[in-house]
């Protein structure tokens, strides 16, 4: 599966607004729920499972990147949201490189395999390649969505 199969580009937040770890979490899940409005549960639900996940163990991959992701009853679809912090937020005390891109996944609880995919994708497009820094560079939604579509079409 493809990311540009589950992330539309109204649900990409081009600069993050939060600098703490939770306050990241629920600004994520609002623009799920923004951008999904018939298929996302409340904000407030999923930035819910999003911390109970977070708190079970870092979500934070290294490079930069960390990967929110939770699975939802009542779902028939993966969900996501992409949003960039510029300076970084630590995703825990051990983080050594603060998080600068963030792709928050939501999932139906049925779809482990698929879920593990998408995770595994979100990975190999972002993390050891020049998408991260690439992103960092761009300030609208557009180019951040096309960057992402022209990359991922050359993986």
């Amino acid at each position: 599966m493809n990311i540009v199969e589950i992330l539309r580009p109204e649900a990409i937040i081009p600069s993050l607004q939060s600098s703490k770890r939770d306050d990241v979490l629920v600004e994520l899940a609002e623009q799920i729920h923004l951008a999904y409005p018939r298929a996302a549960p409340d904000a407030s639900v999923i930035a819910h499972r999003l911390l109970e996940r977070e708190v079970m163990g870092s979500t934070s991959v290294g490079e930069g990147l960390a990967i929110p992701h939770c699975r939802m009853p009542n779902l028939t679809q993966t969900l996501a949201a992409l949003g960039i912090a510029r300076d970084g937020i630590s995703m825990s005390r051990d983080d050594e490189r603060p998080a600068r891109l963030f792709v928050a996944l939501v999932s139906p609880t049925h779809s482990i395999g698929p879920h593990l995919r998408v995770l595994a994708r979100v990975c190999r497009l972002f993390k050891g390649t020049p998408l991260l820094s690439d992103l960092m560079e761009l300030s609208s939604i557009q180019e951040i969505y096309d960057s992402i579509v022209s990359f991922e079409q050359k993986l």
